[in-house]
């Protein structure tokens, strides 16, 4: 108890809650649900499994998660919320515990329903603390970095069946990780933040948009091509999750590598979701998706072609894409819908959690029936790939979309106001005013320009006085703020609260005899 104290004396809050959030998901997901893949091959053996009911018994595990996750988003109270918590974490370790004690498939299936719903329970209730918590501190930058507990969890059961499975055997190993598991409840208990909440001041924040989207009579066609495509991944990836070890296991010539291909899965979990946001800030929510659909339908194919690097590289693309799927799909489906995100968070993880239902079964008896995984590994790889062109049609409704066409606008425009020999370096086209220009010239294009969202005090500056100077050019009429441009000072200022304006960016127009302009130059210069 002594050292607890001292190491929540010496790290700061939110370390000590993600840490919490992070050991929490590691033992429910990484342990509670996934421990079942590098255990299966031995279970196999020693009860006579066949794939089918390889299949039914995840099945009921995925059965147990839709249960829990919607209960504990709707049935459990925030002041519970702690409670239930440290309930659902003490079912994860004892179920874990129970796998080793029978052999019946009927009591395996009960065992493995249970522990699906509380490794939800723990993965919903212990997710919404933490992002809570990091969120009231201005944290949120952390929040990819949670996600990293399953694949912790992942490495954790590999390398356990590895070092420990011909030693202990399966029942052992089972018993090793419901003791691992039970070590996370203390961290559950004392570390994760309470329920109380605080509301963040409303001057650090942008002013909310009441303003319906542009185009929302088509957003019922985004919703059901995320809904398809998220189902659709439920389906595919699931099935190299079930039964990626007992593949490495049964291909010729890999015998015994099915654990370590699985530590390298939990390995390229950890990063992923911290690496899918920062290429979804980049590229957008939709790209980003559909590369991942994409990477991920290659890596679950990959292990029919045999051979050590085809199931390692199989076991990269695979890790490193799932956990990064889920991330961004449930953060693009809160931008379609903000006034009610936490609903359409809800069904698409039902929908998600449906299709993790099925795949198994399918998988299990399309690879009973043929005595072979190849041609259960093409429908989900097919599954997959049909997602991610489900996604790239996403594209149109993407949210960091439109930033990215703004960028390529700007790219050419650059280019034509040079042309005419303007040199102000960030410019794009808006508005309709031409002055001293002829219709349809190139200088009546290039007059038609404002300067893009202000990005730092001492930018904004520099480029207000150049603003200035162009405007006191006669002849060329510069409409210099829109109102995409006035919501952006109007954040910048809310983030920056001692800033004054640097100078009045509204559009005004200089009449045709102005000339030299250097009384402009100098009020610029001032302001």
């Amino acid at each position: 108890m002594r050292e607890a104290g001292w190491l929540r004396r010496s790290r700061p809050p939110h370390v000590l809650s993600l840490l919490g959030g992070i050991l929490a998901l590691a033992a429910a997901m990484g342990i509670g649900r996934f421990a079942y893949t590098p255990l299966l091959p031995a279970m196999q053996e020693a009860a006579g499994l066949d794939p089918t009911q390889a299949g039914l018994l995840a099945a009921t595990n995925y059965a147990g998660y839709l249960a829990g996750a919607l209960l504990a988003a709707v049935a459990v109270p925030a002041s519970a919320r702690v409670r239930i918590l440290l309930v659902s974490a003490i079912a994860v370790a004892a179920t874990t515990g129970l796998m080793a004690v029978t052999t019946d498939l009927a009591a395996w299936s009960a065992v493995r329903f249970v522990a699906g719903l509380a490794s939800a329970g723990v993965l919903v209730l212990a997710t919404g603390l933490v992002l809570d918590d990091l969120r009231r501190q201005g944290r949120t930058s952390l929040s990819g970095w949670l996600f990293s507990g399953v694949g912790l969890g992942i490495v954790v059961s590999g390398v356990v069946v590895r070092l420990t499975g011909e030693t202990l055997g399966w029942r052992g190993d089972w018993l090793l990780l419901a003791l691992l598991a039970t070590t996370a409840i203390y961290p559950v208990w004392k570390w994760l933040p309470p329920t109380g909440r605080e509301r963040v001041p409303p001057s650090t924040l942008p002013p909310a948009s009441t303003r319906p989207a542009p185009g929302s009579d088509a957003v019922p066609i985004a919703y059901m091509l995320l809904f398809a495509a998220y189902f659709l991944e439920g389906i595919g990836y699931i099935v190299t999750g079930t039964f990626l070890v007992a593949i490495v296991d049964s291909t010729p010539g890999l015998q015994g590598i099915g654990a370590d291909v699985w530590i390298v899965v939990g390995l390229a979990v950890i990063p992923s979701a911290v690496l899918w946001a920062m290429l979804a800030g980049r590229a957008g929510y939709a790209r980003a998706l559909t590369g991942a659909y994409l990477l991920q339908a290659v890596g679950i194919a990959l292990p029919i072609a045999g051979g050590v690097g085809a199931a390692f590289a199989s076991a990269v693309l695979f890790g490193g894409t799932f956990a990064g799927i889920t991330a961004l799909t449930l953060t693009l489906g809160g931008h379609l819908e903000t006034s009610r995100s936490a609903r359409l968070i809800g069904m698409l993880t039902a929908i998600f959690s449906l299709g993790q239902m099925i795949g198994p079964v399918l998988g299990g008896v399309i690879a009973h029936r043929a005595q072979n995984f190849a041609p259960a590994l093409v429908a989900a790889a097919i599954c997959v790939l049909v997602g991610g062109v489900l996604m790239a049609f996403l594209q149109p409704f993407d949210p960091l979309r439109r930033g990215s066409q703004t960028s390529e606008r700007n790219r050419d425009q650059r280019g034509r106001a040079h042309a005419v020999g303007l040199h102000h370096d960030d410019v794009r086209p808006k508005g309709d005013g031409n002055d001293g220009a002829r219709p349809g010239s190139e200088e009546e294009s290039a007059a038609r320009l404002y300067v893009r969202p202000l990005r730092g005090y001492r930018h904004s500056r520099r480029r207000a006085r150049c603003l200035h100077r162009q405007l006191a050019e006669p002849g060329i009429v510069r409409a210099a703020a829109g109102d995409a441009l006035r919501r952006e000072r109007q954040f910048h200022l809310a983030s920056h609260p001692r800033q004054r304006p640097i100078c009045d960016l509204s559009p005004r127009r200089t009449p045709k005899g102005a000339g030299g302009g250097a009384g402009s130059s100098q009020s610029a210069r001032r302001r």
